[in-house]
Order: C-alpha cells, then sequence, then structure tokens
C-alpha cells in the first residue's frame, strides 16, 4: 500500500476549491441581484433626456388614441408611466392635464397650464402677412427717422447704402454701437429722437 497522500485530502488542495467555490456562489448571487434590481427599475428611465422623454409619451399616446378614441388617459398613463421617475404633465388640447404622479407637482402645473394658455392665445392672433423690408418701409407714411448703428452685422453696407439712396426723405442715423442701439446707446438714440421730434 503507497504512502502517496491523496490530492483531494490535501489542506491546499480544500482550501483552493472552497475558495473557487465561494467565488461561483458569490457570482450568482450578484447576477440574481442585479436581474431583481433591473427588474425593480424597468422602465424608470425610459429616456435618456427630458425632450426626448415627452417625444416618446407624445407618440406613445398619440398611437393609443388612433388605436383606442374613448381609452381613459389617466390610467393608461398610470399604468404605464407611473414608475418614471421624472414627473411629467400630459396638456390635451381640450385643457385636460394628466401626470404620472398621483400629486403633480404644484409649479409644473401652474407652468404647463400657463403654457397651453400662450398656445391657446397665439391661435387667435392674426399673422402679419410676410413682405420684404423694402415694401414695408415703402408704405411707411408718417415722418421717420433710422437710427442705426455703425458696427450693425444685422445689416451690411449695401444694405445702408440702398436705404440711403431709394429714401433720401427719410433722415438717418449713425451712433456707436452694434444692433442693438437702445441696448448699447440709448443715450445718443434718446437725443436724435429728441432732435428729430423737435424739427418735425
Amino acid at each position: 500500500m503507497s504512502n502517496k497522500p491523496v490530492w483531494y485530502r490535501s489542506l491546499y488542495w480544500r482550501v483552493g476549491l472552497g475558495f473557487v467555490a465561494f467565488l461561483g456562489v458569490l457570482l450568482v448571487t450578484q447576477a440574481l441581484l442585479f436581474v431583481w434590481l433591473a427588474s425593480l427599475t424597468a422602465g424608470a428611465f425610459p429616456a435618456a433626456s427630458g425632450g426626448r422623454l415627452a417625444e416618446l409619451i407624445a407618440s406613445d399616446i398619440r398611437n393609443r388614441l388612433e388605436s383606442e378614441p374613448d381609452v381613459d388617459l389617466s390610467a393608461y398613463i398610470a399604468s404605464e408611466y407611473g414608475r418614471v421617475v421624472q414627473p411629467f404633465v400630459v396638456v390635451m388640447k381640450d385643457g385636460r392635464t394628466i401626470s404620472n404622479r398621483p400629486n403633480a407637482p404644484v409649479m409644473l402645473l401652474r407652468n404647463t397650464r400657463a403654457r397651453l394658455a400662450v398656445m391657446n392665445a397665439r391661435q387667435f392672433v392674426p399673422r402679419r402677412p410676410v413682405r420684404e423690408m423694402w415694401e414695408e418701409l415703402a408704405m411707411v407714411k408718417v415722418p421717420t427717422i433710422i437710427v442705426h448703428g455703425n458696427r450693425s452685422s444685422r445689416y451690411p453696407s449695401a444694405t445702408v447704402e440702398r436705404l440711403a439712396k431709394n429714401y433720401p426723405h427719410i433722415p438717418r442715423a449713425v451712433v456707436d454701437s452694434e444692433h442693438d442701439v437702445a441696448g448699447q446707446a440709448p443715450e445718443a438714440l434718446i437725443a436724435h429722437v429728441r432732435k428729430f421730434i423737435a424739427g418735425s
């Protein structure tokens, strides 16, 4: 009978196998924990940004309304987006506001209703026909002065020369500023306007 030790009776082998088994159990536990946490947070972050989230929700609700016009949107949003971390408010054309939270933040609701009011008001404001600047100037029949900045990037020198040539009856005043004369040279603007009013 041989006195050579059997490998599985060696203390080193037992320690090594125990360590490998421990690592295996640890990795399996981590994997199960990750799967469990992922299932808890599934749907909590459907989009990387607020704009992308808004597009996603608007597209989903539009498709839902097209397929089922009588859907209860409050229940639908609560079931589909109740777990989304970011609170949001859906604004309908009829004025309804629906949130993914039972108690939506007050400021969010207030801002949403204010935006809706502005959008509705714009629908009733008549839009002016788009005309070229030269057509607009030709329609002016009252005494007028043009005060512009000598460093304005809005109107190049060719535009200023055409203005002087086509409308010699409109006095012009040049001040040291960029396009925003009222903001960058208010004193000079006021002085030119006062002189114009006094002479007209």
